[in-house]
């Protein structure tokens, strides 16, 4: 009986060893078993083809070692939380050390087993994924900045237009009235209300110029702000009539 004991314990151990090493080869996870200590028992070989690390070189490590010198404490302090809340478990996002001294940013999901005293890891490498988020974060600011500027110039256009098709047409009313001899003294009023219309919209037209130039300047870095305390409904009272 003894024996027959001895042999279903024997058999237990070797499917119960034969399962962790599937686990352990087909995962595409970075898996790790770890005590109480830190020390790594067992690990995948997918460590060695993301960061580097044998399995004979990570049983020389500390789980801590692993990670960047800025975040061991967050590590610990999360292996804490994880072994004395229940259920046991805790997922997080650190720099990962490389055999070669990189760093990759991994997403960890962490449990501890109360009844082995055991902690086992998996960590998904996200260094791309993060990567094509700032990427994309980039991207769209860009193009938000193009899109603005696009509607900016549009915008510009037409405040350009108006004066100028308003000096166009002053122009042109007066040399009307010089090409048909009429009398000047009489159209007096008139040529000055055209002129002052000129006068008016070229101050306008300079004033966008000038507003141009300073975006540009503003773009560039090249402009300083000096701020002063105003009275912001008078401020924009005129600004609304400048329009």
């Amino acid at each position: 009986d003894l024996n027959k004991q001895l042999n279903d314990i024997k058999d237990k151990y070797i499917d119960a060893e034969e399962e962790i090493f599937l686990l352990l080869n087909t995962t595409t996870d970075l898996l790790a078993f770890i005590d109480k200590d830190g020390t790594i028992i067992k690990s995948s070989d997918v460590w060695n083809e993301y960061l580097g690390w044998s399995e004979a070189e990570l049983k020389n490590l500390k789980w801590q070692e692993l990670f960047h010198k800025d975040e061991v404490e967050e590590v610990l302090e999360l292996a804490r939380r994880c072994r004395a809340k229940k259920p046991h478990f805790t997922s997080h996002v650190n720099r990962c050390r490389c055999k070669n001294g990189e760093y990759k940013l991994i997403f960890w999901r962490c449990i501890y087993g109360e009844k082995k005293g055991l902690y086992v890891g998996a960590g998904t490498d996200i260094t791309m994924e993060r990567w094509l988020e700032k990427e994309k974060i980039k991207y769209e600011e860009a193009f938000y900045s193009e899109y603005i500027k696009n509607e900016f110039l549009a915008n510009i256009s037409h405040e350009l237009k108006t004066p100028l098709n308003i000096i166009l047409s002053a122009v042109q009313l007066i040399n009307n009235i010089l090409e048909n001899n009429n009398n000047i003294i009489n159209n007096k009023l008139d040529v000055i209300k055209y002129t002052n219309s000129i006068k008016q919209n070229s101050y306008r037209l300079l004033r966008l110029v000038n507003n141009i130039l300073d975006v540009s300047s503003i773009d560039m870095g090249n402009c300083n702000i000096n701020l002063e305390n105003c009275n912001i409904v008078y401020l924009v009272e005129e600004t609304a009539l400048t329009l």
